[in-house]
């Protein structure tokens, strides 16, 4: 793929072209701030082939990057076709949780004329009980007025279902052969290449990235389509890893946000709103979003996505102890803004 000027400021081609095999598919970045120092180093393991990768941490904004990192040819390597985001999202009753996230949109995001009874009738005291829960719907963000989304990386599909299901024109594109063909399966049909080469239509109202964006080789480029796409007043939406959160601070390369070399880049909410400003966009939130799932900070705990971890033992038992309660750890973290994850709006002047 040809490199746009846009890259040239930020990107470094990796040095001897007859170094090792391993690394002649590599290349050095930096930030994408253009500042020239980092304050820290990480290294991580990829838990799917176990290589060890460096995080370097911008001495200026905040923002890690991985670094070298695969050239973007090479990156199809890195994603199995049992990559989580792939799975087919198979036609199913709504769970309870589902309900409950649907309830949560309705009750804070959603028209009057898209509530249902329930939601007309006790909108006061839902707001109250539901609002642990208002920033986990996919439609989690207040809509604008034409619904027209695409999704950068949607996988099999399953957040766009949700869109559709409300009543949006979805379109989208997704790399994987595996994904897109889920998609079809459930009537979307999407454009099977990378966000980089994908081709946006004109008059989009939304354009979404639910942990995609930290996997992006080139997220100017990315942005600046997005928002030649975009009407006047359209959204960029973002939920992205937060490497500011409390469970990186405690866990560390352990914690799932150093996912290498699929995670490039390591945004905080400082460092997120930086991207996207420069990029053309008004931040207009940047909402801290827990997982409803142990995933996050069990793999913190349990260090099992890398090889070597001081404590195994005792770090596994702690753990089993905890259960469901690191939820809590996690609902703890998000309200005092330092959540896995965050969930960004940003929208184009005008």
């Amino acid at each position: 793929m040809a490199r746009t000027a846009m890259q040239q400021d930020w990107l470094v081609d990796a040095a001897a072209p007859r170094e090792a095999e391993a690394h002649a598919a590599q290349e050095e970045v930096r930030c994408l701030c253009g500042a020239g120092s980092d304050s820290a180093v990480l290294t991580a393991q990829d838990p799917e082939a176990r290589g060890i990768w460096t995080y370097r941490r911008c001495a200026a904004c905040g923002l890690e990057r991985l670094s070298p990192r695969p050239h973007i040819e090479h990156m199809g390597q890195h994603y199995p076709d049992d990559y989580s985001p792939y799975c087919d999202p198979a036609p199913q009753t709504a769970s309870r949780a589902d309900r409950l996230k649907r309830l949560a949109y309705e009750t804070f995001f959603a028209l009057p004329e898209e509530r249902s009874d329930t939601a007309r009738r006790y909108r006061p005291l839902l707001r109250l009980a539901l609002w642990p829960l208002r920033n986990h719907s996919v439609l989690s963000f207040h809509p604008p007025a034409t619904r027209r989304v695409f999704e950068l990386g949607a996988g099999s599909g399953a957040d766009l279902l949700e869109f559709r299901a409300a009543g949006w024109e979805v379109l989208g594109c997704e790399p994987s052969a595996v994904g897109c063909a889920a998609a079809a399966r459930h009537g979307i049909t999407l454009q099977q290449t990378t966000a980089e080469a994908a081709e946006l239509p004109d008059g989009l109202s939304c354009v979404y990235m639910n942990n995609v964006f930290e996997h992006l080789h080139d997220p100017p480029a990315v942005l600046a389509k997005a928002r030649a796409s975009l009407v006047p007043g359209g959204l960029v939406v973002l939920v992205v890893p937060n490497h500011a959160s409390w469970a990186a601070r405690l866990f560390g390369r352990t914690w799932p946000g150093y996912d290498p070399p699929r995670h490039i880049w390591g945004f905080t909410p400082e460092s997120v709103r930086g991207v996207l400003e420069r990029a053309g966009f008004e931040a207009v939130s940047v909402v801290q979003k827990y997982p409803l799932s142990t995933f996050c900070w069990h793999a913190g705990i349990d260090g099992y996505r890398v090889d070597e971890v001081p404590n195994r033992r005792a770090r596994q038992v702690l753990a089993r102890v905890l259960g469901r309660g690191v939820i809590l750890g996690g609902m703890l973290a998000a309200a005092f803004g330092s959540a896995d994850f965050m969930r960004v709006v940003a929208r184009k002047p005008g």
